[in-house]
């Protein structure tokens, strides 16, 4: 588990940087409200472990908006210098991932406004909705009828879009290392042998080696693409309005196998049933409709 320094920067200095990004906003190069900011008010404020987020109404001369605040706090062996890099890096994934997706109906990214690394700060249009965690618990449990769980299967089916979305737009020209992941399942079943608990040895670990390696021959080449992943996939980083779904919260993205996604998310749903009110035919019409989603 991360740790995290003890927050205690007083809200009254956070409102502080507050006033300074909606005049940065302003008067900077891109100029985002374009007109004058006359005042503002703070919807809601949501303290979590890594970051502070604020809903902010900002009232313009034509209008006002609302925008979304997220400043983070510094973690335990973290330099200013890396956490200010990693908001930097969080900012442009944002906003590559939302240059690609934002012209379809179906799926759509949180659009990013500016990163102000000198305070911690990424700022994001608001964006509505609810999310798909709470929309399954709401929709899906017990015995949800035809017309709910049609709606369940579309969202999860546009999911599926999303997701091969970003693979196809972000696939690189290097395989995956399929020998690399059998390394690493071999230092974890070490583990298992020096642990007494576990009823696993040198025979069974040989057992496995064996068949993976034989497995991995088999691989089809297309399986074996590196594409930009998410990182976290799942229900609780989908925005839902109406039928559109939108990714959230880019920061743990980077290359990897095109699966690390795909069994993220299905894995995610399947934990549903760890809930005896979620059926298991539910939760598998969710899966198999994200999977046709994404072909």
């Amino acid at each position: 588990m991360t740790n995290y320094t003890v927050v205690v920067t007083p809200l009254i200095m956070q409102e502080t940087k507050i006033n300074d990004i909606l005049r940065f906003l302003q008067q900077g190069e891109d100029e985002y409200f374009k007109t004058k900011v006359l005042d503002y008010k703070i919807l809601r404020f949501e303290e979590r472990p890594a970051s502070q987020i604020f809903k902010i109404k900002v009232s313009l001369d034509s209008g006002s908006k609302n925008i979304f605040v997220k400043i983070s706090k510094l973690r335990n062996n973290m330099s200013i210098d890396e956490l200010q890099k990693e908001i930097v890096r969080e900012y442009e994934i944002g906003k590559m991932v939302y240059d690609h997706l934002y012209e379809t109906t179906k799926y759509s990214a949180i659009k990013m406004i500016a990163c102000f690394p000198e305070y911690y700060a990424v700022v994001t249009e608001e964006c509505q909705g609810d999310s798909l965690n709470s929309i399954i618990i709401k929709y899906g449990r017990l015995y949800p009828n035809k017309q709910r769980c049609n709606y369940l299967k579309s969202i999860c089916y546009n999911c599926g879009l999303l997701l091969k979305n970003i693979h196809d737009t972000t696939q690189q020209d290097e395989i995956f290392d399929i020998y690399e992941l059998i390394e690493y399942i071999d230092i974890r079943l070490k583990k298992s042998i020096a642990d007494e608990r576990m009823m696993f040895d040198e025979k069974m670990r040989q057992g496995i080696l064996e068949y993976l390696k034989k497995q991995a021959v088999m691989v089809n080449k297309n399986d074996l693409r590196v594409v930009g992943t998410h990182g976290d996939f799942g229900p609780g980083n989908i925005l839902v309005e109406n039928q559109t779904v939108k990714i959230m919260d880019c920061a743990d993205f980077q290359y990897d196998s095109i699966y690390r996604d795909i069994t993220y998310f299905y894995q995610r749903l399947e934990n549903f049933l760890h809930n005896p009110i979620f059926r298991p035919w539910t939760i598998n019409a969710l899966q198999d409709a994200f999977c046709k989603g994404y072909n």
